[in-house]
């Protein structure tokens, strides 16, 4: 039997992939934490979601921030780097075409909105928030990581995409968008 617990993270530490030990309070466990944090926070959107293809949009992006993650977690010299799945432009090439298809359905945006309306409408904006802590984090870590450029290109298009879904499932629902004046 495997058990979850390893207790090496008991001192304040925990392992990279490729085997560095790093203490919890480093800046690139942070990064990748935020992340999961990020993907945790999909997940609970896609439990309120009762739309397929937008439940299968989800599953795919919390299928890249997972690879995301792990390349914050690798170090970009470390053998283990090669094996990462790679965020590649196509991924980010999906979310353009999907902020494409819901921008199309909604009404031109000539001023800022608060984040509200919908109680999924405001866990998107939640996500979003958290996806853009996210990416300053991942920013921040993609020299010393295996992280690549596509990978920030995809967490930026990723908070505009959260944005317009956000505004999709309040036009939907016809909750109106409230304009900061």
């Amino acid at each position: 039997m495997t058990t979850l617990y390893t207790r090496t993270g008991d001192r304040g530490t925990t392992t990279l992939f490729g085997g560095e030990t790093v203490s919890k309070q480093d800046s690139r466990v942070s990064a990748y934490g935020t992340i999961d944090e990020c993907n945790a926070i999909v997940g609970w959107v896609r439990s309120a979601v009762e739309d397929y293809d937008i439940d299968q949009q989800l599953t795919a992006i919390q299928d890249t921030l997972f690879a995301i993650g792990s390349a914050l977690a690798t170090d970009s010299n470390s053998e283990t780097a090669s094996q990462l799945p790679e965020i590649t432009e196509d991924a980010v090439t999906q979310l353009e075409q999907w902020i494409d298809r819901y921008t199309t359905l909604l009404p031109a945006l000539h001023s800022f909105i608060y984040p509200t309306g919908t109680e999924l409408a405001s866990r998107l904006h939640i996500t979003r928030t958290v996806c853009r802590r996210a990416e300053r984090a991942a920013v921040e870590q993609q020299r010393a990581t295996a992280l690549s450029e596509q990978g920030i290109a995809y967490l930026n298009r990723l908070a505009d995409f959260l944005f317009i879904l956000a505004r999709y499932m309040n036009w939907r629902e016809g909750a109106p968008e409230v304009t900061w004046r």
